[in-house]
């Protein structure tokens, strides 16, 4: 029980960290944080304090972006893999630790029950090529990537510049990852575009390119708020105005869709960001961090669930 009780004072303490800075102004809000407030306060500060890894299918999505949106900078960035790699998740993990310089010990504890001398040492012998080849692509600054990898990314977006509606799409941009940072409402605001020129485009991977399928996703993930918050920062920043929004998406199946958001989805996004960082001076100033779902519910806490649209007014 009291290595419970440490734990929960360690995570206290961060929590209290995070909550520290946002209280004096010390922090600055994302796309992606602020999708997590709209879950809950206590889903931001989880979000605040993950520690980041990166999947093979972010990984894969890094890659296609910068096959299509920076294309000159894949081979400084990427390289294939010529040794044999860690076969599960496990086994990435331990490798992953390794290459960045923890001890054997602690890199394999922190991935299996116990601590088994024998069995860490043959992992690690087993991909010591794995491991020296990696440590040396990080010092030129380099992503080491499987050959399985390096050809789906490739086929994801040769799919991709070969659709139509991509194509036209991409010939209306003229910059590509494009950084804001501007303040909304007196918070400070910071996010990366990644197209822009006649019109403001995201390119998205999903599991599902269907029209049906990819607006639940857009509802699920706010994407539309995503828009909304880019059209602030590039109105703040660059004085454009109603500009219109695309999204490229594609699949593992190799399908892509292009789809022109509709205005009116654009708007309920924005009464969504509005919302969004009017309720998050309130959790300030509440200090309510703690609070799950119930944050967004009436008097009691209590929410209220109705019949599923997609109109102005239900999105928010």
């Amino acid at each position: 029980m009291k290595e419970v009780e440490i734990i929960l004072e360690e995570r206290k303490a961060k929590e209290r960290e995070v909550i520290d800075k946002i209280v004096k102004r010390q922090f600055h809000l994302s796309a992606s944080s602020l999708k997590s407030f709209k879950q809950s306060p206590k889903a931001f500060i989880d979000y605040k304090l993950k520690e980041w890894k990166q999947t093979d299918a972010m990984l894969s999505g890094s890659m296609v972006h910068c096959l299509i949106l920076e294309p000159e900078e894949f081979e400084k960035r990427y390289i294939t893999l010529d040794c044999q790699s860690p076969s599960n998740a496990q086994q990435k993990s331990v490798i992953d630790l390794l290459i960045s310089d923890k001890n054997l010990e602690e890199a394999y504890s922190l991935n299996y029950s116990k601590y088994d001398e024998k069995k860490a040492v043959e992992l690690k012998d087993k991909y010591s090529e794995f491991i020296e080849f990696s440590k040396k692509n990080i010092k030129e600054k380099k992503q080491v990537v499987s050959k399985d990898l390096m050809i789906d990314a490739h086929l994801k977006s040769e799919a991709i510049k070969r659709n139509s509606g991509a194509k036209k799409v991409l010939e209306m941009i003229g910059q590509t990852e494009v950084e804001l940072n501007w303040y909304s409402q007196g918070i400070k605001m910071k996010g990366f575009v990644d197209g822009l020129g006649d019109c403001i485009l995201d390119l998205k991977g999903c599991p599902d390119v269907s029209k049906r399928k990819f607006t639940y996703k857009m509802v699920d993930e706010y994407i539309p708020m995503q828009f909304a918050i880019y059209a602030d920062g590039l109105q703040k920043k660059h004085k454009t105005e109603n500009l219109p929004c695309y999204v490229i998406c594609f699949d593992n199946n190799f399908e892509v869709g292009t789809y022109l958001i509709n205005s009116d989805f654009i708007w309920a996004g924005r009464m969504q960001y509005l919302k969004a960082l009017k309720d998050f001076k309130r959790c300030i100033m509440l200090d309510e961090w703690h609070r799950s779902v119930d944050f967004y519910g009436d008097e009691n806490g209590l929410g209220y669930i109705s019949k599923p649209s997609l109109d102005r007014k239900s999105v928010v």
